[in-house]
C-alpha cells in the first residue's frame, strides 16, 4: 500500500546522532553559520561535526556543595564561571536523584517492621 503524499526526503550525508536515522531535513543555521539539521525520526536538532562540552564532575561537586553551604545560584556562577542555568540544571536534577534515593530507602525499612 502506497502512503499519502511527499515521499520522505533522505539525506545520506547525515546520520542523526541520537537515533541513527538518515531521515534527515535542514532546519536553519546556528549562531554561528553552521547548518543545523532536524531529524524526522526522534525530533533531535544537531550540527554536523558540534559536539556537547560537558563539564567536569569535579566542578559539578564543588557547585553543589557551594549551594548546599547557601550561596546563591548567581553567585556559584560567577565563582566558578559556568552558567546558572547550568547549575539551576545540576540542583533539579541531584534533588530528583536524591529523592528517589530517599524513596527506595523508605521502602526497604518498611518492609523491615511489616514482617
Amino acid at each position: 500500500m502506497r502512503r499519502r503524499g511527499r515521499p520522505r526526503k533522505y539525506t545520506h550525508k547525515y546520520r542523526c546522532p541520537e537515533c541513527g536515522s538518515n531521515w534527515c531535513v535542514k532546519n536553519g543555521k546556528s549562531r554561528d553559520g553552521k547548518q543545523r539539521y532536524l531529524c524526522k525520526e526522534c525530533g533531535r536538532n544537531f550540527t554536523i561535526g558540534a559536539e556537547r562540552s560537558k563539564k567536569p564532575e569535579s566542578l559539578k561537586e564543588q557547585a553543589l556543595k557551594m549551594i548546599a553551604e547557601s550561596s546563591s545560584i548567581s553567585a556559584v556562577s560567577r565563582i566558578l564561571n559556568i552558567s546558572s542555568w547550568t547549575v539551576s540544571t545540576w540542583i533539579q536534577r541531584e534533588g530528583k536523584r536524591l529523592l528517589k534515593e530517599h524513596e527506595k530507602k523508605a521502602k526497604t525499612f518498611a518492609k523491615k517492621f511489616e514482617g
